[in-house]
This record gives structure tokens, C-alpha cells and sequence, in this order.
């Protein structure tokens, strides 16, 4: 079975007309600027009527300062990436969509958000949730044309450790890589193409894998994690905070970017503050180079 059949299947056999399967965290609508109100209905309902109002509000707006507040809405309050500087968020707003695509991973969470804004039917979010699920599913599969999507760093604990597993236990050459400059337009063509089969919108599949992600790491690593106990893990070495783990993460990933990118990505993807970036910069530098 190839990748795109077995994604299809799998999706074909979850969907519902009542979409109840996308159950997140509620919206706080007090909160939606620009007096954006939603209609009635289940979350998935709720989601999909905010992605279009506040892409009906973006493009008919050419104060900066409004746009500016909806994109920090949509990413720093509803998707929760609190570690956004303003340098960022400002260069998010500033940017063109071919101009946030052509940053790759680096801060991809967070940039493809800006994406549906600017249009929602066209593009998708790429989260650390999304690309488990990716991944996950070829692994449960084991379909022939395997390609890993980037695995994000993430504050779900269960993810974090499945993608510590994945790097760790999974990744062989059987694994196709795909370039960092043409892996979200390649998710963008593989949801396009399953928008056409499955007669839906490319936002619902990726709220599909959003929201499935726990399901398909435990059935694709049911061996390794237990439902009870899902994060019984035995480390390697002396107990490692996420952040650290995922710093390192983000240091290997991105060591040949200058010292002021990386802390900027610590600050954005791990939490961290300004200077707990530069300590952590500086110890992660010094490990490695004593290894």
C-alpha cells in the first residue's frame, strides 16, 4: 500500500457528517478580536467559522496594526505559541505567503497559522500534531513509499517522547527525506489531492490529523507505549527537561544558523526566555563539542 492510499482509507473510514470528531479545547470568544462572533455548533463548526472571518477581516483591512492583532490572535492566543517575539510576529505580518513558505521548518508552527489567515482554502497549518500523525500512520501501514514529514517539537507529552522514540528507534533508509524548502508544499499537494478524493476541504483533513494524532501514536507504537502509562519511558541518561530536550533538538536541526536565529527558535518553539536561551545555547554548544 502506498502512502496516499492508506492516508485516504484511513480518513475515509473516520469522517463524519457531523465532524464531532474534532473535539480541541473551546474557543474563548470573548477574546476574538475585531468583534468577530461565532455561529453555534460543535468545535469543528466554531474552528472552521473562525478561520473564515478572520480571513474575511484580513484581506478587507489595510491597517497594519489590525492585521498585526489578528495574526497575534490566531497564533499567540487561540494556537496557544505564547513565545512569539514581536520581531516575529511582525515579520509574519509583513511577509507574503511565498515569502513565509520559503522559511521552511524554522518556526513553521507558528507561520503557517499566518498562512490561513491570508487564505485558509489554500493553505493549511503544519503542527507538531499534524506531523506525528503523518508519520505515524506510514508507520502503522508500513506503506512502501515511506517519506518522513519534519517532526516538530511539542508540549504534548506523549508527542514529545514519540518523536524522541522516532528519531531514535524508527528512522532508517528506508525513509525518504524530503528538503527543507519543499516539504510544506509537498503536504499542501498531498491535502490538495485528498481534498479532490474525499470532496472536502483541505482544512478539515488537516483538522482530521490534528485531531487524531494520540490515536495513531498509540497504534502505530503500541509495543513501546502503554495506554496507562503512556509515557513510561526508560531514559538513557540522567532525567531531561522538555525544554532541554527540545532545545537540543532544535540546536542539531538548525546548527549551521547563526547563534541570533537559534535563540529566537528556543524562544519561539521551547518556551524559553531570553536569557535561559543563551544558557541554553551555551551549555547544548559545549556538550556537543565534548562529545
Amino acid at each position: 500500500m502506498n502512502f496516499v492510499e492508506s492516508l485516504y482509507k484511513y480518513i475515509l473510514g473516520n469522517l463524519n457528517d457531523e465532524n464531532d470528531w474534532y473535539n480541541w479545547r473551546k474557543i474563548n470568544e470573548a477574546k476574538i478580536p475585531q468583534g468577530i462572533s461565532l455561529p453555534k455548533g460543535n468545535q469543528y463548526i466554531k474552528n472552521v467559522a473562525l478561520k473564515m472571518k478572520l480571513n474575511e477581516k484580513f484581506k478587507n483591512n489595510d491597517s497594519r496594526e489590525i492585521r498585526y492583532e489578528l495574526l497575534h490572535y490566531y497564533m499567540v492566543i487561540w494556537g496557544g505559541i505564547k513565545s512569539n517575539s514581536e520581531e516575529s510576529l511582525n515579520r509574519y505580518v509583513d511577509s507574503t505567503p511565498e515569502e513565509l513558505v520559503n522559511n521552511g521548518v524554522s518556526g513553521i508552527a507558528s507561520w503557517s497559522k499566518a498562512l490561513c489567515v491570508h487564505n485558509p482554502e489554500k493553505y493549511a497549518i503544519y503542527d507538531a500534531r499534524v506531523s506525528i500523525s503523518l508519520n505515524a500512520l506510514q508507520v502503522i501501514n508500513n506503506v512502501d513509499d515511506k517519506k518522513l514529514f519534519p517532526l516538530l517539537p511539542s508540549q504534548n507529552k506523549l508527542i514529545s517522547a514519540t518523536n524522541r522514540h522516532f528519531n531514535e528507534n524508527i528512522i532508517d533508509n528506508n525513509w525518504g527525506v524530503i528538503g527543507n524548502n519543499e516539504f510544506y508544499k509537498e503536504y499542501l499537494a498531498l491535502l490538495q489531492l485528498l481534498s479532490v478524493k474525499l470532496k472536502v476541504s483541505i482544512y478539515t483533513i488537516e483538522m482530521f490529523l490534528f485531531s487524531e494524532a494520540e490515536t495513531l501514536v498509540l497504534n502505530a507504537f503500541g509495543a513501546f507505549f502503554s495506554k496507562e502509562k503512556p509515557l513510561k519511558i526508560k531514559p538513557k541518561a540522567k532525567k531531561t527537561s522538555t525544554k532541554s530536550y527540545i532545545a537540543e533538538a532544535i540546536y542539531k536541526l538548525h546548527i549551521d544558523k547563526p547563534r541570533k536565529e537559534v535563540l529566537e527558535l528556543f524562544q519561539n518553539e521551547a518556551g524559553l526566555t531570553k536569557a535561559g536561551a543563551s544558557t541554553y545555547y551555551n551549555n547544548i554548544k559545549k556538550k556537543l563539542v565534548n562529545l
